[in-house]
């Protein structure tokens, strides 16, 4: 998914994929298995220009403008205890999910009170990231570059804008996304380039995705629980022309009174399925809607490292139906472990008697927000 440094490298070790370059295309129980193929982010684009896309974003989306999101940056701004602390060092790891599904293997067999204590670390790792996420954020539109906004907006357009009916799902939890495409203090009036709506009319859930462009599955910072016309708890999305206060601001306020955003991480992917009805059982029902779309669409991934702690999410692609997959990787061990992981998902289709799977793997480094050589590149996970 596009242009502009995905700077989130990914750990081969910590996927336990081999690396595998030849093209997987075989048949099995007489349904041909679709190819995996590499190609340039401008050849995917032109291979998929006749269809709609829809993209899944993750953090290298976000760490390629800004690397104060790289886990270890966040790490370094959290307030974890001593105990916690050194089950990230020993494992060697900035990943606060890593560490959340050390404490959960930990709970098990325990007795009530350890347990207890072990559940009390998962949920205080992860009020220091939700603090970190924060902290680490530009609290205005402006530290990134008009140039870098740019080239961000136009990797955007290929997917959501006035003649492309495409979706963006996102698993990140920062602003940039909203400031690309709406308005805000530095960007009062931005140009109606996109068809971007997030699913909430006057800063109220809408109750349904139904013609939502912009989706975020796991949360995000400007997004709350609060009272609707009807004193019912019902998601609430801060906005800036509601009461002229940037959105990093609100957020601060929010944050001083304890109150905290709709914001989803977990020791496992299987509790981060939302089983309630509501915004988070809507986003996911959206994306298992694209991954269901047959022919009808193109779904690209972008900064997103396809790691187990997603599991919940990326099952529904080889589960599903869509027919053709562009995954953005950051530079040639991403594209390697991507292959493997991909190879599986093939299979995994024929072996069900789905539709065959055809996916194109392209390095995404600098397709979203260009060159910016004060980006680090390095592996953020360890």
């Amino acid at each position: 998914m596009q242009a502009r440094s995905n700077r989130l490298s990914l750990s081969v070790t910590t996927l336990a994929l081999t690396a595998a370059r030849c093209t997987f295309a075989s048949s099995r129980g007489g349904i041909a298995l679709a190819a995996v193929e590499e190609k340039t982010f401008e050849e995917v684009l032109d291979l998929t220009k006749t269809t709609p896309r829809d993209l899944l974003l993750g953090n290298g989306f976000s760490m390629a403008a800004h690397d104060g999101f790289d886990y270890r940056q966040l790490l370094k701004r959290a307030s974890v205890p001593d105990d916690v602390a050194a089950i990230f060092a020993s494992h060697r790891t900035s990943n606060f999910e890593a560490v959340m599904r050390v404490l959960l293997a930990e709970s098990v067999g325990m007795n009530p009170n350890q347990a207890r204590e072990s559940r009390e670390k998962i949920e205080a790792l992860k009020t220091a990231l939700i603090h970190s996420v924060h902290e680490v954020h530009p609290p205005r539109r402006s530290r990134i570059s008009d140039p870098q906004w740019a080239r961000c907006e136009d990797f955007l357009e290929h997917f959501i804008g006035k003649k492309r009916p495409g979706r963006i799902f996102t698993t990140n939890y920062d602003l940039l996304l909203a400031w690309a495409v709406g308005p805000d203090r530095d960007r009062k009036k931005p140009e109606t380039r996109f068809k971007a709506y997030e699913g909430f009319r006057g800063g109220t859930y809408g109750a349904a995705l139904g013609s939502a462009t912009i989706i975020y599955l796991h949360g995000a910072l400007h997004l709350y629980m609060g009272r609707d016309y009807m004193g019912r708890d019902w998601p609430q999305q801060m906005q800036w022309w509601a009461t002229g206060v940037a959105l990093h601001d609100q957020i601060a306020d929010h944050l001083r009174r304890g109150e905290f955003p709709i914001f989803v991480t977990e020791g496992a992917s299987t509790l981060k399925e939302p089983k309630s009805p509501g915004f988070l059982k809507d986003a996911h029902t959206a994306f298992k809607s694209t991954c269901n779309i047959g022919a009808k669409k193109t779904l690209f991934t972008l900064g997103h490292r396809l790691g187990q702690e997603d599991a919940h999410i990326l099952s529904l692609i080889p589960q599903g139906t869509v027919e053709t997959l562009c995954l953005g990787a950051f530079r040639r061990a991403e594209m390697d472990a991507f292959r493997e992981i991909a190879n599986g998902w093939v299979a995994a289709r024929a072996k069900a008697g789905k539709p065959p799977l055809k996916v194109y793997i392209f390095n995404s480094e600098d397709v979203v927000w260009g060159p910016n050589p004060a980006n680090v590149s390095s592996n953020p996970e360890v």
